[in-house]
């Protein structure tokens, strides 16, 4: 019955026009997500090999204005509405032009929605900018470079982020207040249920 409940209020609230941190190249975040992964794949955006032990996981890869991205859906277990979207931008190999394109990023979204609600710019010791080892302290999370975008439908946060050293990636992550609520919700019953 929660669910039920939960699932009216969160269709109703979509009646209202979405704001910050509810869309991605025109797709929404906190729709089912067979709606989702259907909408970007109308857009030309490619569905990469899933892990059959996570169906509420996809990876999608498509070109936007002729540049990669991967896009990875995130859906609650249960009713399989998508919380999350976090989008990987291509890699980029020089601190000097991952900066620049975390920058890019920032700008376009504070031109979009005002200055971020938290703003991180900063480096942990033993690593500082001019040092030269500015990509290995992002590969060894000592460098933070991150913005969160508030309001009451959600958040949009934008990161510069390293798996693999030399290369940095800005990550977008669009994520539903509500959807989210809704996945926190579903992941608290199943443990209860397991443990």
């Amino acid at each position: 019955m929660k669910y039920a409940v939960l699932l009216l209020a969160f269709l109703f609230s979509f009646q209202i026009e979405s704001s910050i941190a509810q869309k991605f190249n025109g797709v929404e975040c906190g729709k089912p997500l067979n709606e989702t992964v259907a909408a970007f794949l109308a857009k030309g955006f490619v569905k990469e090999q899933s892990d059959p032990k996570k169906p509420h996981i996809v990876k999608l890869v498509g070109g936007i204005n002729g540049v990669q991205h991967e896009v990875i859906v995130l859906a609650t277990k249960k009713t399989k509405i998508v919380w999350k979207f976090a989008v990987w931008l291509p890699a980029s190999f020089s601190w000097s032009s991952s900066k620049s394109e975390f920058l890019k990023y920032k700008e376009i979204f504070i031109k979009k929605y005002g200055e971020p609600s938290s703003d991180y710019n900063f480096f942990i010791p033993p690593y500082e900018e001019g040092d030269g080892s500015e990509m290995l302290a992002l590969k060894n999370d000592k460098c933070r470079y991150s913005c969160f975008f508030y309001n009451e439908d959600g958040s949009l946060n934008i990161e510069l982020k390293s798996i693999t050293y030399g290369e940095a990636h800005v990550v977008l992550r669009y994520e539903n207040k509500i959807a989210s609520k809704l996945d926190d919700e579903e992941n608290s019953e199943i443990e209860q249920n397991t443990y």
